[in-house]
């Protein structure tokens, strides 16, 4: 497989199981690497549930949401670090040149749903804060000095504020979400989740972030 134009696919693998891969797939030529990360790594197993993955300074962070951990490898997916103490990690978003916010899912049994971003330091591979938020944090984007995060157990976008780490904002969606990107204006969308018990269907919603 060429390293000039490739998709990197994450595998979640059996929950439970610690079954997670990776697969390499080259668009010119039409073929496919499995396991690239066990085979770059003396068969080591990944861990369990590879959530996403983001690229940052010619290296990959990949996150193990029920491993509760994320690995970091170099362009051909050498391990080179593990990063714990995470709560159950979801995805990274880049907000300066060497720190990161990570969602996580927290479900606790006694209903509980308080939960927090958690900051990453890049470059040291070091968990330095925590953001408490209500609920099931999930994709993020940034946008003028801003992280907007959706949410799978309330019905807001959070908005923080990436300078002094601080929720500042929450749009209400009436509806709960876990995709959101961002167009090439700079503006927003988000994927809403369908509430057939109110009778609201799915729909896109798009936000301003000015």
């Amino acid at each position: 497989v060429s390293t000039s134009k490739r998709l990197l696919i994450c595998n979640e693998g059996n929950f439970g199981l610690g079954t997670a891969s990776l697969s390499v797939y080259d668009p010119e030529s039409n073929g496919i690497i499995n396991n690239a990360y066990s085979s770059a790594n003396s068969n080591q197993s990944m861990g369990d549930v590879l959530q996403s993955y983001t690229k940052f300074n010619g290296k990959y962070f990949w996150v193990l949401n029920n491993s509760e951990k994320i690995i970091v490898t170099d362009k051909n997916f050498i391990h080179l670090a593990t990063i714990t103490g995470f709560i159950s990690p979801r995805y990274i978003q880049l907000v300066s040149n060497n720190k990161a916010y990570v969602s996580n899912y927290l479900s606790g049994s006694n209903g509980n749903q308080t939960n927090y971003i958690q900051i990453l330091d890049m470059n040291t591979n070091t968990i330095t804060k925590t953001i408490e938020l209500d609920g099931w944090s999930e994709e993020m984007v940034e946008s003028y000095g801003n992280v907007f995060v959706t949410n799978m157990k309330k019905k807001y976008v959070y908005v923080i504020n990436t300078l002094n780490d601080e929720v500042v904002d929450s749009v209400f969606l009436n509806a709960t979400s876990a995709c959101i990107v961002k167009d090439v204006d700079e503006k927003i969308w988000i994927s809403c989740n369908a509430d057939a018990t109110n009778n609201i269907a799915a729909r896109l919603v798009e936000i301003d972030p000015k």
